[in-house]
């Protein structure tokens, strides 16, 4: 019986290799320098033990490290709070970007099924796709786990072959032209950072507006604002709001770079309501003419104009402070 049921193999997940994730990855965010590295060794050989037996095989421990890192991030070391967005205004073209990743998932599914062995891979792409299908359905930004700038170790991998698309798609977008564009002296509107893109002298602030990014570590080292907002959508009115109160807050270290994946949306919407918010510019029309003077690129349709037009209606009831 005993024979029976401990058969000469065990088949995926991999349990240790999920326990040394998930342990191991504690031990780590409590320990420095040469006991982290030591911490880390023995996890390392911990999970390389697995593969010595004659027991398991290779997909059993990559299942394994897949389990274990779901857990984090469905129960992460620390809080994260799911908030569905509530924007109304822009429900019927959100289910349609939900319903199109959820058909991409569902095909990668399909083929990872068909195809078998190493197919099972696309499982990974698979996930992503519905994580971010979830987000458009009513989670938000906080699928993305981000805080601070950083997104939680669970979310930047399970989400990886998103981001590594998305990062790519912005690099195409906008390879021909300029990354920041100086829309009035001290206030940049541009895309993503990368290493090149930091002019001489550098940015005093960074507002960064995007969800599927990790703010730039250059960035990080300077005063710097993280407010997280799904691309190819119209920010909720509190949304909108929490991102031109950040910018308030790091004027006093301009000159400041406004960006998310392009600098010509997301952003872009941020920094108009924020030249209405300042009497910068009279009207949402107007405020969008100065960006497009600046940087021609940007897009903004009459959605966009809008919800400007409902954030000016708001300052008459709670104007904003007056900048220098």
């Amino acid at each position: 019986m005993l024979a029976g049921f401990d058969k000469p193999y065990n088949q995926a997940p991999s349990l240790h290799v999920s326990l040394a994730l998930l342990v191991g990855l504690v031990y780590w965010r409590h320990s420095r320098g040469l006991m982290r590295g030591l911490l880390a060794g023995w996890f390392g050989l911990i999970t390389l033990s697995v593969f010595t037996t004659y027991q398991h095989h290779f997909i059993d421990g990559v299942a394994g490290a897949a389990v274990g890192v779901v857990c984090l991030y469905l129960f992460p070391d620390s809080p994260r709070t799911w908030r569905p967005v509530q924007a109304p205004a822009d429900r019927p073209w959100r289910r349609k970007l939900a319903a199109g990743y959820g058909l991409g998932a569902a095909l990668l599914l399909a083929t990872a099924a068909a195809l078998g062995n190493w197919g099972w891979l696309l499982l990974w792409p698979a996930g992503a796709l519905l994580l971010v299908s979830l987000a458009y359905a009513g989670l938000g930004a906080s699928v993305f786990q981000k805080h601070n700038g950083r997104q939680s170790f669970a979310a930047r991998l399970l989400l990886a072959p998103y981001r590594l698309g998305a990062w790519i798609s912005s690099r195409l977008f906008t390879r021909q032209q300029a990354p920041a564009a100086e829309v009035l002296p001290g206030l940049w509107l541009g895309r993503a950072p990368g290493r090149a893109d930091w002019p001489e002298p550098a940015y005093g602030a960074v507002l960064d507006l995007t969800a599927e990014f990790n703010l730039n570590p250059k960035a990080r080292a300077r005063p710097h604002q993280s407010v997280p907002l799904l691309d190819l959508v119209l920010p909720s009115s509190e949304e909108l709001q929490h991102a031109v109160e950040a910018l308030y807050t790091l004027w006093p270290h301009q000159p400041v770079l406004v960006h998310c994946a392009l600098g010509y949306s997301r952003s872009a919407l941020v920094v108009a309501a924020w030249l209405l918010a300042t009497g910068r510019a009279a009207t949402p029309a107007e405020a969008v003419a100065q960006l497009r003077v600046a940087r021609p690129q940007v897009h903004l349709t009459e959605r966009h104009l809008a919800v400007l037009a409902a954030y000016q209606a708001t300052l008459a009831v709670e104007p904003q402070p007056a900048l220098s």
